[in-house]
């Protein structure tokens, strides 16, 4: 199975190649902006511009000196993107909005080559990345992204699945997801909710002090502002390690991984532990667990999380009066006492290798 996989990388521009790039991304924002800008006016003369009518008048902005030099890829990359926001839009999304300087930071490149060092691009040369492992396989595009502490580079390849780490196709997990602990397992095994956010919320604290004190616009606001953004990002980067480590080790030791089907956007909108559950990212866990389990040729199973709290893993009884409180679950049926996120991993488990045996069974047929 061919699979196509994004790869991140810091890069080491040159002055020039920063300041090139710099200008690039500004120059495919004002695209953006005005191309949005003759989408509504369109709209309100009752004329429908399809994204290629806007591709069609990209050549006349080339007249324009400081938009010479932008790659035409990357300039029909921008209508792309917001011909993606429209279809966003018209599915229940929001509005496209208008391209913010501090929001649009990225430029797409459709013409890429690897070297020992780093990627080559058009009209900007070389550019060398911090020494790291380079990917095998077929390139496919790269998009330069300026975030808080510098440039980076997200590259595609394609590349087919291998089973790097061979089980045996009995060795099962099912996964619950809590907040007390960040996940319980079918096998016993609870991983403790490392809490990111909560360790640097005194630090977040004083730089969100900091920043309200200061004149808005001045020197020491950006300044402010640049070093709040990076202490988000160092959070982010956290959380993102923890779940890439955690789930590569149920990759490595199992052959099917059940989770439950969580609509997490959802919760986050209502109740109490809003805060809690976006902090404990269970969206990114189960995307990391999706493409590994492709990328390694191990089966990932989503099971709805109907009554699996409240389901004895035992005699199968449902009943609301079997979970006594968060922590412990009591069976009135057959008498059976566990631990209640515990239970609830078996029942995930079950339902996840009757809906694999289902599917095979249909892939068969």
């Amino acid at each position: 199975m061919e699979l196509v996989q994004t790869y991140k990388y810091k890069l080491k521009p040159t002055t020039q190649q920063s300041n090139l790039l710099n200008n690039w991304i500004g120059a495919c924002r004002f695209v953006y902006n005005l191309a949005l800008d003759c989408k509504i006016q369109s709209y309100q003369k009752g004329i429908r511009l399809s994204k290629y009518a806007l591709m069609n008048q990209l050549p006349d902005l080339k007249e324009v000196e400081w938009i010479q030099s932008v790659p035409s890829q990357s300039l029909q990359n921008v209508i792309e993107r917001l011909d993606v926001a429209y279809q966003k839009f018209f599915s229940g999304g929001g509005f496209p909005k208008w391209a913010k300087r501090g929001k649009y930071n990225s430029i797409l490149f459709k013409s890429v080559s690897k070297t020992a060092s780093g990627f080559v691009l058009p009209k900007v040369g070389e550019l060398k990345v911090f020494k790291d492992r380079m990917p095998t396989g077929k390139l496919k595009t790269a998009t330069i992204v300026k975030e808080n502490n510098g440039y980076f580079i997200c590259v595609t390849f394609a590349s087919q699945s291998k089973n790097l780490y061979p089980t045996d196709e009995n060795q099962a997990v099912g996964i619950d997801m809590g907040i007390a602990c960040f996940l319980t397992d079918s096998n016993g095994c609870f991983v403790e909710n490392p809490k990111h956010t909560k360790k640097y919320e005194a630090r977040l604290r004083v730089k969100n002090r900091a920043l309200a004190r200061k004149k808005k616009g001045s020197n020491r606001f950006k300044k402010t502002k640049l070093e709040l953004n990076c202490l988000h990002s160092k959070i982010a980067n956290v959380r993102k390690d923890f779940s890439h480590k955690v789930s590569l080790k149920y990759i490595k030791e199992n052959s099917l991984i059940v989770c439950e089907d969580l609509k997490v956007k959802n919760m986050i909108k209502f109740g109490n532990l809003s805060k809690s559950i976006a902090d404990v990212s269970w969206s990114g866990f189960f995307d990391k667990l999706s493409y590994k389990s492709k990328l390694y040729e191990k089966i990932f199973v989503q099971v709805n999380p109907k009554y699996t709290s409240q389901k004895c893993n035992v005699c199968g009884h449902i009943a609301k009066e079997n979970r006594l409180n968060q922590a412990n679950f009591h069976c009135v049926s057959c008498g059976q006492l566990q631990n209640a996120d515990f239970n609830a991993a078996k029942n995930i488990l079950g339902e996840g290798m009757a809906l694999n045996r289902q599917r095979e069974a249909v892939a068969c047929a």
